[in-house]
């Protein structure tokens, strides 16, 4: 593409992918996050929640079995990034 300015995307509600400006996309993601009182965060609480759910599934040992244990945790996650590029 030649447009820079330009990016694509999957659409909202079909299979289809959409051309669209970046700076629209993002008044759209902006006015997505206003209009649901989304709160900003300052840190990173994956961790935190990686850890919680380790801390979890170790309790529940004797429930779940062993080669399912470990595909239930994630060692490399991350949060998404939301803010269009």
């Amino acid at each position: 593409m030649e447009n820079e300015n330009i990016t694509v995307m999957k659409a909202d509600k079909s299979k289809a992918i959409v051309l669209i400006d970046k700076d629209k996309r993002h008044e759209k993601v902006m006015q997505f996050i206003q209009d649901n009182n989304i709160p900003q965060i300052k840190t990173d609480p994956t961790t935190k929640f990686q850890k919680q759910t380790q801390q979890a599934i170790q309790q529940c040992k004797q429930m779940i079995n062993r080669k399912i244990h470990k595909h239930l945790i994630n060692t490399q996650s991350k949060a998404p990034n939301s803010m269009p590029t």
